[in-house]
């Protein structure tokens, strides 16, 4: 006959075992929530910040494919910076 509290004889491992992952597994949560509310800030400064770095990003692109000359880059670059300066 089989007894099933044979089972419950290695409680002390589970709880070693077990604590640690459920703390790991908590800690992720509120890792990905905090992540995920930073990333979802609605401020006007920081949507400025990131809007102009992305046209900025874009354009450094497109002179180093040579689809625009190092005069054409210098003129919109400045004029993506000043903008960016304007908007703080």
């Amino acid at each position: 006959m089989h007894n099933w509290n044979d089972h419950y004889n290695d409680g002390a491992a589970h709880w070693f075992i077990g604590m640690p992952i459920m703390a790991l597994t908590i800690a992720l949560i509120v890792w990905l929530v905090l992540t995920a509310l930073r990333k979802n800030t609605h401020s006007p400064l920081a949507a400025v910040t990131t809007q102009s770095s992305s046209a900025l990003h874009v354009l450094e692109e497109r002179f180093a494919r040579g689809e625009i000359d190092e005069e054409e880059f210098k003129k919109r670059s400045d004029v993506l910076r000043l903008h960016r300066h304007d908007k703080h």
